[in-house]
């Protein structure tokens, strides 16, 4: 928002959408759409918000050390990439000590809206899918989506814009599937923890929606013995994946919608195949898209500083300007 001052020396407070746009706050409500029957949120913050965050935490401090981030996230798989998952990791465990009040909303809502679909949702649409197995429709879905078990995930998402890449000598293909391949590891590595905690029993094993065993409540000796529905890790890999390329390609609007929609089409299968309920796809969804926003920022502000050199400071610019019936001049301060 900046104040034009026009020809009769009067003062005008003009808004440059242009320049407003990247400091625009992305984390709204209506980015959360509903995207499973009859309840599954589609996380989809628009990534823009990632570059604006990225260029605003930007920073010219060089830290060395081996949790330490290096100078930049790129298409080369190297010592450098490989140090991003030690600071990448690092970073995923300490960011609640940084976290705002929106972040503690936003970790508060989700815990509140895992708990809703555990009591009110899981069952009903699990005894909905158990009745339709045979379904036309399910059929289909399984016949399309069976090659993405959870280990094919990294391969689809990750290795194949790797080798796009190195055939059509693309780099930016490359980094993002180096990108994937990293939030897949390290999210995977927090996901599995959480596995063990919840210990809760799948529904094809016989469990029921309210059936979570927390760790402190078995015997030591039944630790060993995890059950692990909650939360999906196809959830968490999909999504994962889905943060990575909506953010690399956010310039293209079609992008991040289309991305996602492929995400949460294998949730609802993992649900069709009463493999999970439908709180497992959730908070799976919900936890592989913020861990990986996490990811992408940190690599963001690196790539960022290696490109200017310095942060990013407060300026103040004056442009003479001339529209129809006005002319003078536009001061800019951007901070």
């Amino acid at each position: 928002m900046d104040w034009v001052i026009n020809a009769s020396g009067n003062r005008q407070l003009y808004c440059d959408p242009m320049t407003n746009a990247h400091r625009r706050l992305k984390l709204r409500l209506s980015d959360f759409l509903l995207c499973i029957i009859p309840m599954f949120f589609l996380i989809c913050i628009k990534p823009d918000y990632l570059h604006a965050q990225a260029a605003k935490q930007n920073n010219n401090k060089t830290k060395k050390g081996l949790f330490s981030a290096p100078a930049q996230f790129d298409h080369r798989l190297n010592g450098a990439y490989f140090q991003w998952y030690l600071h990448d990791s690092k970073e995923l465990i300490i960011a609640p000590g940084r976290w705002k009040k929106k972040d503690w909303l936003i970790f508060g809502g989700t815990a509140a809206a895992t708990a809703i679909l555990v009591f009110t949702v899981d069952k009903p649409v699990n005894d909905f899918f158990l009745e339709h197995q045979d379904s036309d429709f399910i059929n289909g879905m399984n016949e399309v989506l069976n090659p993405f078990k959870a280990m094919t995930i990294p391969i689809f998402f990750g290795a194949v814009p790797i080798v796009y890449g190195l055939i059509a000598k693309s780099d930016r293909a490359k980094k993002v599937g180096l990108e994937v391949l990293e939030a897949q590891v390290v999210t995977s590595a927090i996901h599995y923890p959480i596995n063990w905690i919840a210990s809760r029993t799948r529904p094809r094993d016989g469990g029921e929606y309210n059936d979570f065993n927390w760790i402190w409540t078995k015997d030591p000796s039944e630790w060993i013995d995890v059950e692990s529905s909650f939360p999906s890790g196809h959830a968490v890999l999909a999504f994962s994946s889905a943060a990575v390329i909506a953010a690399e390609y956010y310039e293209k609007k079609w992008v991040p919608p289309a991305i996602y929609a492929a995400a949460s089409v294998i949730g609802v299968q993992r649900v069709a195949q009463n493999a999970h309920w439908v709180s497992d796809v959730f908070y799976g969804a919900v936890l592989g898209h913020f861990m990986t926003q996490t990811l992408v920022r940190e690599h963001q502000k690196a790539n960022e500083s290696l490109k200017t050199g310095e942060p990013i400071k407060s300026t103040l610019k004056v442009y003479p300007f001339q529209y129809v019936g006005a002319r003078g001049f536009r001061i800019v301060y951007q901070f």
